[in-house]
């Protein structure tokens, strides 16, 4: 019997549930930096039917909390897999990174018309990260009067995109956030 008591931890991975009795340790970094998160979900004595129906790029989502209280705190996808013996327990460490995509190898071919807002390509980059976007409200939206041909990266794309529109941009948990400077006034 597990001394959780009530505690409840599930991990979904490519239309398999993964939940207790079985063993789940994890730890979910926070990195507010432009780099993809990498997790470690450990699982103990998985069958080896399903290790072998789980196969990598697979959306990964894992929850945690109490029984009648839980939510996801990490979503993204699968990457790698691997089994190891530990004495008389057989572990299955899947490694998974906070992105739909991995957004730094992933590549865009794509074609934009004459006065494309640049702020239409960010939404559109984003969309192909699979990362979620809000409302894009930016001090300088750059209409590309002839057009734009993209080929390149995602990240560096974005990198790109950042001096055009006088934004920095940063990744938080498949999250993409341009950051607004702010100023702050003496009320005093």
């Amino acid at each position: 019997m597990s001394n959780l008591f009530m505690r409840k931890t599930t991990f979904l991975v490519g239309g398999r549930e993964i939940t207790d009795p079985l063993t789940i340790k994890f730890s979910v970094p926070f990195g507010d930096n432009d780099k993809v998160d990498t997790i470690d979900i450990q699982i103990y004595n998985l069958k080896d039917e399903t290790i072998n129906s789980i196969s990598i790029n697979q959306v990964a989502i894992l929850s945690a909390g109490y029984v009648d209280d839980n939510g996801v705190i990490f979503s993204g996808t699968l990457k790698k897999k691997e089994t190891k013996w530990e004495g008389l327990d057989k572990i299955t460490t899947f490694k998974c990174i906070d992105c739909t995509l991995d957004y730094t190898r992933g590549v865009v071919k794509r074609t934009y018309g004459r006065n494309t807002p640049a702020s239409l390509i960010l939404r559109e980059l984003a969309c192909d990260a699979g990362l979620a976007i809000g409302d894009i409200d930016l001090p300088v939206d750059f209409i590309y009067r002839s057009g734009k041909a993209l080929m390149a990266k995602l990240s560096f794309l974005y990198l790109k995109l950042q001096r055009i529109v006088k934004r920095n941009c940063i990744l938080i948990k498949g999250v993409c956030m341009y950051v607004i400077n702010l100023k702050v006034t003496n009320l005093g």
